[in-house]
């Protein structure tokens, strides 16, 4: 398909008018940009507008991009406004103490009473109540050209613009919607840390809620909400808002996080004396505050800001480093919200750096963030603070287990050196007198009268000879080394079978590689305790004891037909030693009582396994 002259010629037509067209509409738009400039020797101090006057546009520098920066303790900036346009009203984005506009009409001498507005002016005498400096601008044939000075003796960075109204009301709305749930937000973490404060008795909470309160109270200052909405008729809080806020937040930044990092033990972190320092400085240039210039007060504000951040990072990243739970908990926030939040905050008030639209809401964003952040951050310390708490209960768990076990291994070897002296010494002894006074009965010289009670003497130190044996092996346990648990177990019921008093039982459902040496020990005792004390006091004839696996775990039972001896709450009374003793070897062994009334009286335990509840050891007869 081809085309026609005719309508490539109206193509052309066409581009051409376009581009014409464009061309127009960037050049108005160019010519319609009001020309700025500001005076060049901005640090000669208390110029009149007759002084600028006669300056002339020599005194003058143009400011291309519209943003021109003030120093710390400087005088009067002097800015020259050429307007091109039919804009309705003249913002500086940032609020300062003071600003003066002087409207001066083409080809007139004279000169308009200034309009005046800044943070340090009552509302009243402000022409425009906004959180920026505004001022309406009469039409352009009236005020061709604008002076304005301004009065700020901090650092900023401050951008000119001329606005129309409409535009600019329904920009100042949706900031202000933005805003409002910004701080709305922050405030409830206030509140909630508070309470929590309140509620726990932790002081970080406190202190948090104070950090972010003083960072609330700042942003109120930097975006001119507090001079326009909060003190709008006592405009000399402005200062000493700004002065406040900033010492509040690194004094109470700085005892936030030494409060946080605190351990569980009252452990200090490293570099601790740099946040004990910020909050010693802060309360000093704050006692200052009604005797020194604010300037130069703001000069010591200043500097503290980067030694409260030198301090935070020394106190948190070392920390962290080195695996500390609660540091790793800060230094989220601390890298990714407060450090780029702070450096974009400072960038673009105070160098004047663009950030595009982010940069208008950039500090409550910031604040918000790092107000959800700790305060996240102090929700997730509660759950370490248990978690730690409950470790150090299963620590002091842990050591009362090996305490109990070493006491029983303790008592276990001073039961094996009582048997052995009374075996080898007064075992012996009494054997030799036993023997002497056989002989002596035997002996015909002797009056059958006097040989009747060496014969008497004889019999009773026999009985005694065979009485420290038994308690020797009791106390020993000679068999259960040298014969199995299970066998054992057998010699233990016979010899109390032999005594007369009790007949027992045993039923053994487990081999003895089944048990660890320690676990046998322990059953061992504890099987021949109840059946001694069964013996003793339960009046009954008759006991059975039955040891059997139950998938990972062994049950022991005895019982006897007598009176019910309680072993569960033994450990509770100032009587029964024995009865303790079983109490606590079943804890050695991660046991548990289990009360079983079946069958008359009685009780029986349970306890796991070595290779299930994390326990070594040798295996019995391995």
């Amino acid at each position: 398909m081809k085309c026609s002259r005719v309508t490539i010629l109206r193509a052309v037509v066409t581009a051409v008018a376009a581009v014409l067209g464009f061309s127009v509409a960037i050049m108005e738009l160019h010519a319609a940009e009001p020309s700025i400039s500001v005076l060049a020797a901005p640090g000669a101090p208390h110029l009149q507008i007759a002084d600028v006057l006669q300056a002339g546009a020599a005194g003058f520098k143009p400011l291309p991009d519209r943003t021109f920066q003030t120093g710390l303790g400087e005088a009067d900036h002097w800015i020259k406004i050429e307007r091109r346009g039919q804009e309705d009203l003249l913002v500086l984005d940032a609020m300062v103490d003071e600003a003066e506009v002087y409207a001066i009409a083409a080809g007139s001498a004279s000169i308009a009473p200034p309009m005046r507005a800044g943070d340090t002016l009552p509302a009243s005498v402000r022409p425009i109540l906004s959180s920026q400096i505004v001022f309406p601008l009469p039409p352009l044939e009236e005020a061709e050209t604008l002076f304005m000075r301004v009065r700020q003796p901090s650092p900023v960075a401050i951008t000119i613009s001329l606005r129309h109204a409409d535009a600019f009301w329904r920009e100042l709305s949706r900031d202000a919607l933005m805003r409002a749930g910004l701080l709305g937000a922050i405030a409830i973490m206030i509140v909630f840390n508070t309470a929590l404060a309140l509620t726990t008795g932790d002081r970080a909470f406190f202190f948090n809620a104070v950090t972010i309160a003083s960072m609330l109270l700042l942003a109120i200052y930097l975006n001119g909400l507090g001079a326009a909405y909060v003190w709008p008729e006592w405009p000399e809080l402005s200062n000493f808002a700004l002065m406040v806020s900033l010492l509040l937040a690194c004094s109470g930044g700085a005892i936030f996080f030494h409060s946080f990092l605190r351990g569980p033990g009252g452990e200090k972190p490293r570099f601790f004396r740099l946040l004990q320092i910020v909050p010693l400085l802060a309360l000093t240039l704050l006692v200052s505050i009604p005797f020194v210039d604010y300037w130069r007060v703001m000069i010591g504000v200043y500097a503290l800001l980067p030694l409260t951040f030198v301090a935070l990072f020394a106190a948190v990243i070392p920390e962290a480093l080195s695996g500390n739970r609660r540091a790793l908990a800060l230094a989220a926030p601390l890298l990714f919200s407060i450090f780029p939040g702070i450096a974009i905050v400072v960038a673009s008030r105070l160098l004047g750096t663009n950030f595009g639209t982010a940069e208008k809401h950039v500090l409550e964003i910031t604040l918000a963030s790092e107000a959800i952040l700790f305060s996240l951050a102090l929700a997730y310390r509660i759950r370490l603070a248990e978690r730690e708490r409950s470790d150090a209960h299963r620590e002091l768990l842990d050591f009362m287990a090996q305490s109990e076990r070493r006491v029983l291994a303790a008592l276990d070897e001073e039961r094996s050196r009582i048997a052995d002296d009374l075996h080898d010494t007064a075992g012996q002894g009494l054997v030799a007198i036993t023997n002497r006074l056989a002989r002596l009965s035997r002996n015909e010289d002797i009056p059958k009268g006097a040989q009747s009670e060496i014969t008497s003497a004889a019999e009773a130190s026999k009985t005694v000879v065979g009485d420290i044996r038994r308690i020797s092996h009791e106390l020993h346990a000679v068999a259960l080394r040298q014969l199995g648990f299970s066998k054992a177990l057998g010699s233990l019921a016979d010899r109390i079978e032999s005594s007369g008093s009790l007949g027992v039982g045993i039923q053994n459902g487990i081999t003895d590689d089944v048990l660890t040496d320690e676990q046998a020990r322990h059953v061992y005792r504890i099987v021949q305790e109840l059946l001694v004390n069964a013996a003793k006091h339960s009046e009954g004839s008759q006991a059975a004891v039955t040891v059997e696996r139950r998938g990972s775990e062994v049950n022991v039972r005895v019982e006897d037909d007598g009176v019910d001896a309680d072993v569960e709450t033994a450990s509770k009374r100032k009587t029964g030693i024995g009865l303790e003793l079983v109490a606590q070897r079943i804890r050695c062994l991660n046991g548990r009582v289990i009360r079983d009334r079946r069958t008359g009286s009685g009780f029986e335990f349970r306890f796991p396994l070595a290779g299930d509840d994390g326990g070594a050891g040798a295996r019995h007869g391995s």
